[in-house]
C-alpha cells in the first residue's frame, strides 16, 4: 500500500491534505486494484471519503474483486455520502469562500437540496 492508502485507512484526512498538495495520485491503485477510497469506505472512515471525494477521486473504480467504493460500502452514513455523489455527481471546490458562497445564495434563494448537498460534504461550513 502507498502513503495515500494507508492514510485514508487510517482517516488521516490531514495527511491526505497534504499528499494532495503535493501532487499523490488521488486514484493510484494498490495490489488488490483498490484505491484509497475503498480503504477508507473499508474502515467507515467518513472524513476520508467525504476528502477524496470532494477532490474528485474516481469513484467509478473496480477493484480485482469486483467491487466499486459504493459496493463496499456498509455503514449507512458512508452509503448515502457516495450515493449522493454517484446520483449526483455533486462536484464541490474544497475552497471555504467558495462553499461560504455557493451555500449563502442557496439560503437566501431557498434551494434547500443544495443547502443539504454542501453541508452534506462539508459539515464544518456550520
Amino acid at each position: 500500500m502507498a502513503p495515500i492508502h494507508i492514510c485514508a485507512a487510517a482517516d488521516h484526512d490531514d495527511l491526505l491534505e497534504i499528499l494532495f498538495k503535493h501532487n499523490a495520485d488521488i486514484n493510484l491503485l494498490d495490489g488488490q486494484g483498490q484505491t484509497s477510497l475503498h480503504h477508507a469506505v473499508k474502515n467507515g472512515h467518513l472524513n476520508a471519503c467525504r476528502f477524496l471525494i470532494t477532490h474528485k477521486i474516481d469513484t467509478s473504480i473496480v477493484s480485482s474483486y469486483g467491487q466499486t467504493a459504493l459496493d463496499m460500502a456498509s455503514a449507512s452514513n458512508i452509503q448515502q455520502l457516495l450515493m449522493t455523489y454517484e446520483n449526483e455527481k455533486v462536484i464541490l471546490t474544497p475552497n471555504i469562500t467558495d462553499l461560504q458562497l455557493q451555500l449563502l445564495e442557496a439560503s437566501k434563494s431557498g434551494d434547500l437540496d443544495v443547502v443539504k448537498r454542501v453541508l452534506t460534504f462539508n459539515p464544518s461550513l456550520v
